[in-house]
């Protein structure tokens, strides 16, 4: 499969439930100041939420597809998205390959199998179409998003730095969707777990549109903190 490059704009869904953080309890005000802060002030930039496909779970892993969607974590809009599939059949010279991740892959969906073994370009092609499209799609810093940044993003940055390519963001704008996850159940709730997912799971436009949406709920439940707290005053 060919890289389909850039996908029109869709829409995430919403929720009319009441959030488990208007119950909250005024001891998170310490986790609340800071992300008050934050998140609500000052930090709505464009934000990409990356998912790849790969072979190892090390940096120097062999790529097998890339996926990315622009979101506003602050809204749950979705934005632009890019997905390219790299072929298994060019080398990837000195990117490694782990016994442990072929034998999950072979647990993994057909409709996941197909899509990430059947890709027909290079990597460092499908790395320049990435990069394009990051260039045409955000005129601010991009901050990038990995779930966690140290596989997705750390293995995209060794990609293009083994490539002599220039990595199209800074290595501090790196955000982590784990971290923000574990906050979100220290103050008692998890939409990752609670939000269902659309799509197919290891499909990684699918991948990444989930964890858009879910991190956008984590979001705009921080936002809703401060009038949490006054109500329990």
């Amino acid at each position: 499969m060919s890289c389909t490059g850039v996908k029109k704009p869709s829409s995430a869904p919403t929720c009319n439930a009441p959030h488990p953080l208007q119950t909250m309890p005024v001891t998170a005000g310490i986790f609340v100041s800071f992300f008050t802060l934050f998140v609500v002030k000052g930090y709505a930039m464009h934000h990409l939420m990356l998912d790849i496909e790969t072979l190892d779970t090390t940096p120097s892993a062999v790529i097998l597809s890339v996926a990315a969607i622009f979101f506003d974590p602050m809204t749950g809009e979705l934005g632009e998205s890019f997905t390219a599939q790299v072929s298994p059949q060019k080398p990837q010279l000195h990117r490694t390959i782990s016994a442990d991740t072929v034998a999950w892959w072979a647990q993994q969906s057909d409709a996941a199998r197909k899509e990430a073994f059947s890709g027909t370009e290079t990597l460092k092609k499908t790395l320049t179409q990435f990069s394009r499209f990051i260039q045409i799609n955000t005129t601010d810093k991009v901050h990038v998003w990995g779930n966690g940044k140290e596989f997705d993003c750390s293995i995209l940055e060794h990609a293009y730095s083994q490539l002599e390519m220039a990595c199209p963001w800074d290595f501090w704008r790196t955000q982590d969707v784990r971290t923000l996850v574990t906050l979100a159940r220290t103050l008692g709730f998890d939409p990752k777990k609670t939000r269902p997912f659309e799509g197919v799971p290891h499909l990684p436009l699918d991948d990444a549109r989930h964890q858009a949406r879910y991190v956008s709920d984590i979001f705009r439940s921080l936002r809703v903190i401060p009038s949490a707290l006054e109500n329990h005053q």
